[in-house]
Formats: structure tokens, C-alpha cells, sequence
């Protein structure tokens, strides 16, 4: 199910955004419901529906208990088994509230970028190490303007802003964020560049999340961890 988004905070409103636009292109119903490769299908770890039968054919999550973006993966031991999926909207039955603030929204992000994109490409290692330079290159698009305005004040960019920023309210308003968040892109553009970034420089050594610290991953699965200020 694709489920609503609960944003509350000025920095899930400001962010979420970002993030959920290029999953809902990358993951949208039609492209999954008629998926045959691993790549192009996923479980929605916020709310997914699946009979006994399916669940214990494909291992169960203890099939996936290694992985740091399990949802990806057992949507992809699915399909290899064999069986449908079906993705639906959902929003006005469904809300889920991903991240609390900005602290966790940082630790979130940072587990899921690098690890969960390199997991959506199983098997196709030149994918799995450009994946998430590529979300990082479609961000000069939206940045072009400001940097044109800022170094030569350049006569098409504050039109540029202007569409960039009606654009971005169109997507807040999707998500129920009022259209005003829609100026404040430019913010949102460059933490999800921070964001990227950060989960690309820890990568593989360091995962946090809810007080538990991984360490050894490779490729998405957990190796051996260490938990601090948590519990196993």
C-alpha cells in the first residue's frame, strides 16, 4: 500500500518531499503490479498485506533478518518466488508518520539512502554504486537557477525560481504540507544533498538507528554490530 504521510514538523515538511517524489517515480503502482525484474518492486515496510501461505514461502522476515532495508528485499523474494504484487494508493485509509523531527529524519535518511538503493538493484553492481550519485546529479537541476542568480544575476532565474518554487507547492500540497512550503525548496534541495552525502560517507561502516549502531554492512545486510545507548 502507498500510505499518507504524517509531516508535522517545519523539517518534514520542508524534506519529506524531496525524498518522496523521486521514490513515488522510481516505485509507482503501474511499474510494480507489472514488474519482472527484482529491481522494480518493493514491500512498503509501513503497511503491507500478504497471506500465510506467500509470507512463509518466501522465509518470513527471518529470511531477512540481515538486511538494513528489508522491505526492499522482501518485496524482491516475492517476485523471485514466484508470486504477485500488488501495489495500491492508499493515503486516506493509511497514514504513517516516518520520522518525529529533525534528529530522526538525519538518522533515518542516512540508514535508508545508500544501503536501500543499493539493495533496489540486486545483482547489478555498476547500478548499485551510481544509484545514489544519480539522485544527487538531478539536484543541479533545481539548484541551476539559484547559482545563476547568486554569480551573474542572471535575467532567467528568478522565473526559473518562481516555477521551481510553484512546482514544489504543487508536491507539498499532494502530501497535505501547505503550498507555502513550496518556497522554501531551495532548503530542502540541499539537505537532501547533505543527506546523500552522509549516508555515502558512512555507507558501509556505520549505520545509527533507534539508539543501535551497525557496523560491517555490506551491500544493505548487516554483518557483525555493536549496539550503543540500545538493546539488542
Amino acid at each position: 500500500m502507498v500510505t499518507g504521510q504524517i509531516l508535522k514538523t517545519f523539517w518534514e515538511r520542508v524534506v519529506m518531499p524531496h525524498f518522496w517524489l523521486p521514490l513515488g517515480l522510481r516505485y509507482y503502482p503501474g511499474r510494480v503490479n507489472a514488474a519482472t525484474k527484482p529491481r522494480d518492486v518493493l514491500a512498503n515496510g509501513q503497511f503491507f498485506m500478504t497471506s500465510r501461505t506467500a509470507y512463509t514461502r518466501i522465509g518470513t522476515h527471518e529470511a531477512v533478518r540481515s538486511e538494513v532495508a528489508e522491505d526492499v528485499v522482501i518485496g524482491q523474494r516475492y517476485l523471485s518466488a514466484g508470486l504477485k504484487i500488488r501495489m495500491w494508493w492508499a493515503e486516506e485509509l493509511i497514514q504513517t508518520r516516518m520520522y518525529t523531527g529533525f534528529s530522526h529524519l538525519v538518522e533515518g535518511w542516512s540508514k535508508n539512502l545508500y544501503l536501500g538503493s543499493r539493495a533496489s538493484f540486486p545483482g547489478q553492481p555498476l547500478l548499485q554504486a551510481s544509484a545514489p550519485f544519480v539522485l544527487l546529479a538531478g539536484q543541479a537541476f533545481w539548484l541551476a537557477p539559484l547559482v545563476a542568480l547568486l554569480v551573474d544575476g542572471a535575467g532567467w532565474a528568478p522565473w526559473a525560481i518562481g516555477l521551481s518554487a510553484g512546482f514544489w507547492a504543487i508536491i507539498s500540497a499532494g502530501l497535505k504540507v501547505p503550498l507555502w512550503y513550496g518556497m522554501t525548496y531551495p532548503i530542502g534541495v540541499l539537505m537532501l544533498v547533505y543527506l546523500v552525502l552522509r549516508s555515502g560517507f558512512r555507507g558501509r561502516r556505520k549505520i545509527e538507528w533507534r539508539g543501535r549502531t551497525y557496523r560491517g554492512v555490506e551491500d544493505g545486510r548487516s554483518g557483525s554490530k555493536a549496539v550503543e545507548g540500545g538493546r539488542e
